[in-house]
């Protein structure tokens, strides 16, 4: 089957689509297929030229305006084309086309196609039939990703019948018409875009349309899952998490292990993927809220409506003025995962201003919308969480790990981030310390953690060593010992990484492709990513590739603005990262680094 692969509209930067055609040929197993520069240039080639003008408009509605639209490839059959549309990442719509009686999808869909009409085949894939003027047939499949509904189907909390019910004072009935709001909403988001795609935007205020959400916004503003049920310091992109799971596992299956999970952004879409995760984290908020986020399958919604409604009828603001009661009434109406969950909603409140008790009661309604609306998608579309997920609250360099398959994880990037100050306080109010300065110094990357002296440096790469010599060269000593012992204790996790992968196993790291560190009125430009590579080399990796992913924020500061994929693989023969410099000095006069980035971008 011929197929495009239609990017999504709202990818907000060009490093996406590198990504994407790397995923693509991961779950194709082959790159030979080609780029679409503009998706309304192929109807001028057979056989897009045969396509009527239904086909055609949908098709060219809502293009990716960069470089690229789409991807044109080869899928053997049906079983392969499923099993893209179920893990792949980039894609808002796939089309397939057929020419003529034998193929695939004239055997299984050529019987109920009508020739003019979209047939549903499936709540996301729809049939087309053209007859053609030669006598033969032409049949379209139109397949609608399942992680790209999943995303969409965050944007039914935005309707008005499920926003509009603040007047409702008892919170069970509130719940119930919200709930009803959430199913019709699902329902019409579907329908939408199998039937929705000659709507025109209403791009004023008050929307009321689903397809003015899913088709005119962009994917920055939305939340999906459970994925943004609480800040983290850190947090990585979920698109760019599913991609790396499809990176380190091709065929779609085994056990896979981040060890450095934060809040489990990278494994959270595992179990639906029909992947075992374990994760680890030494910080237990960050494990509290990794195994909501990551057991989303599991969350008993039942459980967690009652939760509610019995705190709420227990008095409201007057009754619950401090973090300590409502924490106090979660423990006597919740255990289990529902605990974990209010908790976490709970957490989302400290340090903010204003009514604590009505900001519980909120997030809660809102992600437990969140996840009522994916759990009833994935209901409607059939889809289950066959894979599980594990999350081990502890230091990953003292934890016994199990074997796994593949490895994809985003370690904490040298002292460039405070996982622990920012969350001090929730993780005093949940009682989940005894002792910040444990889980402090404990913390790889953390300022807390140091060398005592230079024992060790010999053991590294000498791109390591070299930083570690420029750092006390200009003086920066407490630095330097900071370093080095981040380096020496990812050299030590990398070993044991390295065992616990299986033979054959990819590793995908994310990390901060460069740091930069004042020394004066010196800028030094470390390329962490190559360090990193070299460790990874020296305890047995096999470099396969290194990807590059800009972070998509308007401004993402002066320190890490790039990451660095990279993909390890557990082989017998060890192939090294291509050399490069990983060390860059510029002198700069106060106030001029500003003007001169804002001169070269003026072109």
């Amino acid at each position: 089957m011929l197929c495009i692969f239609k990017l999504k509209h709202d990818i907000r930067v060009e490093s996406k689509v590198r990504i994407a055609r790397r995923e693509l040929e991961i779950l194709l197993g082959s790159g030979a297929f080609e780029e679409i520069a503009t998706i309304p240039a192929l109807f001028k080639k057979t056989p897009f030229s045969l396509l009527d003008d239904e086909i055609i408009h949908r098709m060219s509605r809502l293009t990716y305006l960069g470089g690229v639209q789409g991807f044109l490839a080869e899928v053997p059959g049906l079983t392969e084309l499923k099993s893209i549309v179920e893990r792949s990442t980039y894609f808002r719509e796939v089309y397939c086309l057929e020419i003529g009686g034998n193929g695939e999808l004239h055997r299984n869909y050529g019987g109920i196609a009508r020739a003019g009409e979209f047939v549903d085949v499936s709540p996301n894939m729809q049939i087309y039939k053209q007859n053609l003027e030669d006598g033969g047939t032409l049949l379209i499949l139109i397949a609608f990703p399942i992680q790209t509904l999943m995303e969409y189907a965050g944007e039914v909390l935005k309707l008005p019948y499920v926003t509009f019910t603040k007047h409702i004072e008892d919170l069970g009935e509130r719940l119930t018409v919200m709930e009803k709001g959430m199913e019709k909403g699902v329902e019409e988001l579907l329908e939408h875009l199998r039937r929705g795609y000659r709507r025109a935007p209403w791009l004023g205020l008050y929307k009321e349309h689903i397809g003015d959400y899913v088709d005119w916004a962009f994917s920055d503003f939305r939340t999906w899952g459970l994925h943004f049920i609480h800040k983290h310091e850190g947090k990585a992109d979920p698109w760019l998490a599913q991609s790396a799971l499809n990176i380190a596992l091709p065929e779609g299956k085994g056990v896979v292990l981040d060890p450095f999970c934060g809040s489990g952004t990278f494994i959270a879409d595992a179990p639906l993927m029909g992947v075992n995760a374990v994760c680890v984290d030494v910080n237990p908020l960050s494990a509290l809220i990794a195994n909501v986020k990551c057991n989303l399958h599991r969350l008993d919604l039942g459980e967690v409506r009652e939760a509610l409604v019995a705190i709420a009828r227990r008095g409201g603001s007057k009754a619950f003025k401090e973090h300590s009661t409502i924490k106090t009434a979660i423990d006597e109406v919740s255990s289990g995962l529902t605990r974990d969950f209010l908790y976490v909603m709970l957490s989302r409140q400290i340090g903010r201003r204003g009514d604590v008790y009505a900001g519980f009661i909120e997030d809660s309604i809102y992600f437990y919308l969140q996840a009522y609306a994916s759990r009833k998608l994935m209901e409607m579309l059939d889809v289950e969480a066959r894979g599980s997920c594990t999350v081990i609250c502890g230091d990953v360099l003292e934890v016994e790990l199990p074997q796994v398959d593949a490895i994809v994880t985003s370690p904490p990037y040298f002292d460039a981030v405070d996982y622990v100050t920012p969350v001090s306080q929730h993780l005093k109010i949940l009682g989940l310390v005894k002792s910040l300065e444990v889980v402090d110094v404990r913390m790889l990357g953390s300022k807390s953690r140091r060398a005592l002296s230079l024992r060790g440096l010999e053991e590294l790469p000498p791109s390591a060593g070299e930083v570690i010599r420029i750092l006390r060269f200009k003086g920066r000593v407490e630095k330097a010992l900071r370093i080095l012992q981040y380096l020496l204790d990812m050299k030590k996790a990398l070993e044991k990484f390295y065992k616990t992968l299986r033979p054959g196993g990819r590793a995908v790291f994310v990390v901060g492709r460069y740091h930069h560190w004042r020394v004066g009125s010196i800028d030094l430009e470390i390329d962490g990513a190559k360090i990193i590579e070299d460790l990874g080399e020296t305890v047995g990796f096999s470099f396969e590739e290194e990807l590059q992913h800009n972070i998509s924020k308007i401004d993402p500061g002066d320190r890490v603005k790039e990451e660095a994929v990279i993909v390890w693989s557990k082989s017998e023969t060890i192939k090294p990262a291509p050399s490069r410099s990983y060390v860059r000095e510029r002198t700069e006069i106060k106030g001029v680094k500003r003007l001169l980035d804002f001169l070269n971008n003026i072109d």
